[in-house]
């Protein structure tokens, strides 16, 4: 018998296994395995494994008119959602797994085997493609501009992980202490200009490349006006007295 041909989840954790055998140690097997008329296990790993554990004879229920390989892991995959309770990881994962497992399927598709939103498929079909290119992109880079690639990159993170922790401690400080905010800018140096330019290349910087400076973002826009005074910044532009419209992306969930 074959057990982990169609076993497109994860395996259980610990705590998750010590339970689930507990409760066949004390039930018996409940739900049968399932498995494809050559013996294949589509669904029921654990409880196999399980059962050989305890010594506790196993059930079986064969699944007929699956027609291929792919007819049968999309069915492992739809009865394994509808038992397993995943983390947005490997939801992640999973979707990534099944766009490079068949990606002529569409994302609408995808999403109803796995229980997640084709918007999710979308994005991670997206970041696929992104992935193969700059792979591509890669191969003819030489060692000296790798490492000044590598160098600015780890710069840029520094940088992006500096006003994620700025945006959050003015959140923290607002929320908390509200009449201490223009006081705290005082402290740290930080101006309304200072202010303004920051929030600025905060809106200018790819968010999907750093989701938790999105968050620290929308965290500090109810402060906005208190510690820009009312000033904007851009490139072109400079410093002004006329608000800069706020980015619809970041006012939907601010």
């Amino acid at each position: 018998m074959t057990q982990a041909r169609f076993q497109p989840h994860p395996p259980l954790s610990d705590d998750e296994y010590a339970a689930l055998k507990e409760d066949i140690r004390k039930n018996g097997q409940i739900v049968p395995i399932l498995i494809d008329e050559d013996g294949n296990i589509l669904d029921g790993h654990h409880r196999n494994r399980i059962c050989g554990e305890l010594g506790i004879p196993r059930k079986f229920e064969i699944v007929a008119d699956l027609p291929d390989d792919n007819a049968k892991m999309e069915f492992a995959l739809r009865v394994g959602n509808l038992r397993r309770h995943l983390t947005n990881e490997q939801k992640r994962e999973l979707v990534r797994s099944e766009l490079q497992r068949n990606p002529n399927r569409t994302d609408a598709f995808i999403a109803g085997i796995l229980g997640v939103s084709a918007s999710m498929v979308n994005r991670h079909r997206h970041d696929l493609a992104e992935e193969a290119e700059r792979a591509e992109r890669e191969a003819d880079w030489t060692p000296e501009y790798r490492a000044a690639i590598e160098r600015m990159s780890d710069l840029m993170r520094q940088q992006v992980d500096g006003w994620i922790v700025i945006c959050n401690c003015i959140a923290d400080i607002g929320e908390q202490f509200p009449d201490q905010l223009a006081q705290s800018q005082q402290d740290i140096g930080m101006d309304r200009y200072a202010a303004s330019e920051m929030l600025h290349e905060i809106e200018i910087t790819d968010w999907d490349r750093f989701p938790g400076l999105m968050r620290a973002y929308r965290r500090v826009l109810p402060f906005r006006q208190q510690i820009t005074g009312g000033i904007t910044f851009t490139h072109e532009t400079g410093w002004s007295d006329h608000p800069t419209p706020i980015p619809p992306y970041a006012e939907e969930s601010a």
